[in-house]
């Protein structure tokens, strides 16, 4: 297993919408909700690496794609200026980046990965596993709290109307994003080392380790 070199150094672009989710379906793409009103607003996000390895955006492009009711596409891209309007068109660009970034992170990083895909192997563990086995000791400490936020978050966080639909960027999408994240990005086989790494571009496979490649 190799780091990938496009980690290390250089010029890079990131969609903060995830690229693995499907981008077709509307209901999907209208997670990405403008701040105003209803419209769906694609980012990229431009960034580049620093000599110093400060990592500094450079461009965002904001995209809206047609919508229903017949309004054109429109697509703008932003870059750091100096003069005042300039910088606040800047600044409100960085604020729709992070808001989307936010959105995706506490979603599908936060809860998808960290809470609810672990959440399946909890049970097993407590089904299958003696109090005994060295493997549930070792994992207990680790699952100790976590069905219990689990069943406090449905009743509050991702319900219906919930706080989550109420303050995060996607808004009424917010669980639909989670799933289709679900759907298209989550794999038994890619949660173990070092398919992890390189199904999220972070390592190759290295042809002289076959113990190491996927």
């Amino acid at each position: 297993m190799k780091i990938h070199p496009n980690h290390c150094a250089g010029c890079k672009a990131k969609e903060v919408v995830h690229p693995g989710l499907p981008r077709p379906s509307p209901t999907i793409r209208e997670q990405s909700e403008a701040a105003q009103g209803d419209d769906p607003v694609r980012i990229e996000d431009h960034l580049l690496i620093d000599p110093d390895g400060t990592l500094k955006p450079i461009a965002i492009e904001l995209t809206r794609p047609p919508s229903h009711d017949g309004k054109p596409q429109w697509k703008q891209v932003f870059t750091p200026l100096c003069h005042s309007t300039g910088k606040w068109l800047w600044h409100l660009a960085k604020v729709h980046v992070l808001a989307h970034d936010s959105g995706y992170h506490q979603l599908v990083s936060h809860w998808l990965r960290t809470h609810c895909a672990t959440e399946p192997y909890i049970i097993a563990a407590n089904r299958q596993l003696s109090a005994m086995h060295p493997i549930y000791k070792l994992l207990h400490p680790h699952f100790r709290y976590t069905m219990e936020i689990n069943a406090l978050a449905r009743g509050f966080l991702i319900n219906g109307d919930g706080i989550i639909e109420s303050s995060f960027s996607p808004g009424k999408y917010s669980m639909e994003l989670s799933s289709a994240a679900y759907d298209k990005q989550w794999q038994f086989d890619l949660q173990s080392l070092p398919n992890d790494l390189i199904s999220r571009g972070l390592a190759v496979e290295d042809p002289k380790a076959p113990h190491a490649s996927s």
